[in-house]
């Protein structure tokens, strides 16, 4: 039988070739792998780019906008009043839907503010004030209303009550913005309340201070005072300055009947006081003192002369007076002196009898 024979045949490979095996197939993965990634990115990016800028826009968060996307992360720039600003407009972003490729998933995953600052807003603290009034009663019944108030709504009020408590007074109501002290309606209220019993005189809210001058019948005047009492803080009473309508009616009618017995006598033409009415004047000073209030001296003529003589000559006369009762002691900073020449005569200038009525003195108390 004949011997078997193995042959082994070798085959030498370059080492270049031994390589190409393995890394030329992975490479071309990774370009393709690369790509699909960078299609990805650009697929996510720009949708998330566009949708969170309508987000934020709509949000009104502030002055804060994008400054980048890397894929999904986003990054913010700006300026913000608060950190809680800053949270916001993470939250944001973050709860953004994309609708990325038909979907509606929330596409950004991370946001970065490191270029998100902080600057709070000072606050503007409005301290509160006062807001002043003022209502004057007019002798004739006029009623007058000055007032400033916070808003238009409390004006429309005002106004109503005005019209409510005092119907046909006219009235000046200025809206100046602000914040009022706590009680001030309250405050306001007492001011109508003791306005409307004034007979006449003033009211005023002036800086926080109320007070009423003027006059009252006697049965008020306690009331006045009870409104000056227990004022809320911020608040006070001034010191009231009222007169009692019934002293004063006491001093007219005896300033009237002493005049209608006697004249104050004056040489013809002139304002000298004749020394004959030198007891008369005695007698007006003493009821003078009694009386509350300003003295009103007012000085008539008949109509014989030039109109401005009269006048003039009117003027002096009762300044006379004024100064021969200041000699008796009487203020004068509680008298006044008033001139009418011819205009209210109480008789025809047409009679002697007549024209010496006109030529007269008057002396009232001033209401």
């Amino acid at each position: 039988m004949g011997e078997l024979k193995v042959t082994t045949i070798k085959r030498w490979i370059r080492r270049d070739e031994a390589n190409g095996a393995w890394w030329k197939p992975l490479l071309g993965l990774s370009i393709l792998g690369a790509l699909l990634v960078w299609s990805a990115r650009r697929n996510v990016q720009q949708p998330t780019y566009e949708h969170v800028s309508a987000k934020l826009a709509s949000a009104d968060i502030g002055n804060v906008s994008i400054k980048d996307v890397d894929g999904q992360h986003v990054y913010l720039e700006g300026l913000l009043p608060s950190e809680e600003a800053k949270e916001k407009a993470v939250e944001t972003v973050l709860a953004t839907k994309c609708g990325v490729l038909g979907s509606s998933a929330l596409c950004p995953t991370k946001v970065i503010v490191d270029d998100v600052k902080v600057v709070e807003t000072p606050k503007v603290v409005v301290l509160p004030r006062h807001y002043d009034s003022k209502i004057t009663i007019g002798k004739d019944g006029a009623i007058h209303f000055v007032s400033d108030v916070p808003t238009e709504a409390d004006k429309a009020t005002l106004i109503s009550e005005i019209e409510t408590e005092f119907p046909g007074a006219t009235h000046e109501i200025t809206v100046v913005n602000g914040q009022p002290y706590p009680q001030y309606n309250e405050v306001r209220t007492r001011l109508l309340a003791g306005a409307k019993k004034l007979k006449p005189g003033v009211g005023t809210l002036n800086s926080g201070t109320l007070t009423f001058s003027g006059w009252v019948n006697t049965e008020d005047k306690d009331y006045h005072a009870s409104l000056l009492g227990a004022f809320p803080e911020h608040f006070t009473g001034g010191t009231n300055s009222l007169n009692l309508n019934e002293a004063a009616d006491a001093c007219d009618k005896q300033f009237a009947d002493l005049l209608s017995k006697k004249k104050i006598r004056f040489k013809s033409g002139s304002a000298f006081i004749s020394k004959q009415s030198k007891k008369l004047i005695t007698n007006l000073a003493s009821i003078a003192s009694n009386c509350p209030g300003i003295i009103s001296i007012e000085g008539h003529t008949d109509d014989v002369g030039k109109d401005d003589m009269n006048q003039a000559l009117s003027q002096r006369r009762t300044a006379a007076v004024a100064e021969a009762l200041s000699a008796l002691n009487i203020d004068s900073s509680r008298m006044e002196s008033i001139g009418f020449g011819e205009k209210r005569p109480l008789a025809t200038n047409k009679t002697a009898k007549g024209r010496a009525q006109n030529r007269r003195i008057e002396i009232r108390v001033k209401r």
